[in-house]
């Protein structure tokens, strides 16, 4: 198994994430101004997103729990 990756601690200024939300906005196409609202607030990958399922979502607790493991076996 490979070395565990160094962690990311990286934001979007208030600035650079309100001009991402108004180009997507505008923008529309395959390019979902919710699913921009979910990566911005989570820091989830494209792959964590895309293989999260309601399983893991609690809605009443407004949270949500990324299983890395599904997405590893995903991968082989």
């Amino acid at each position: 198994m490979p070395p565990k990756g160094k962690g990311r601690d990286c934001r979007l200024q208030s600035e650079e994430q309100e001009r991402l939300l108004k180009e997507t906005t505008e923008y529309g196409g395959y390019i979902d101004e919710d699913i921009t609202h979910l990566t911005l607030e989570t820091g989830a990958r494209r792959g964590e997103l895309i293989n999260l399922q309601w399983a893991n979502i609690n809605m009443l607790k407004r949270n949500t729990h990324l299983k890395a493991e599904d997405l590893a076996k995903k991968l082989g």
